[in-house]
């Protein structure tokens, strides 16, 4: 049951990284459009939608909670320390879902038909990311500290 454990403390830990790297790099994309940049990378970037990469917020929770029952009662769904984790995190996947995803659209469709709006659009682009890694980085800090 331990090897089991570890594992999944593993997948857990990997699936977050993962998010947090394509959080950063979609952060980095909007910063590029916000200082005027729209090569050939941002391009490309923006052209194929929202990215899913930081979308393994869901698994990553999934996989937490399964870690959490495999702690053999060291980790407890009640106490305070999981529950501003899961508070953190509520807030990482809102500011995903209701601001960095229709940014990345809104981004892209400013691009391609060269509209107005377009570095303030990605200006909450960046906003979004931060309010994201940071709330990611808030609750691993709360989760490795523990």
């Amino acid at each position: 049951m331990a090897a089991v454990y570890a594992v999944v403390v593993v997948a857990h830990v990997l699936t977050v990284l993962g998010a947090l790297i394509s959080v950063g790099v979609a952060g980095g994309y909007f910063a590029a459009v916000v200082g005027g940049r729209r090569g050939a990378a941002v391009e490309r970037y923006f052209a194929g939608g929202p990215s899913w990469g930081p979308r393994l917020l869901y698994p990553a929770a999934l996989l937490g909670l399964a870690a959490a029952g495999l702690s053999r009662g060291r980790v407890h769904l009640g106490d305070y320390w999981v529950l501003a984790a899961a508070g953190l995190w509520l807030v990482a996947v809102v500011g995903l879902e209701f601001v960095l995803r229709p940014t990345e659209r809104a981004v892209a469709d400013r691009l391609a038909s060269a509209a107005e709006g377009l570095r303030g659009r990605a200006a909450q682009g960046v906003g979004g990311a931060v309010v994201v890694v940071g709330s990611i980085l808030a609750a691993s800090v709360l989760m490795t500290v523990r």
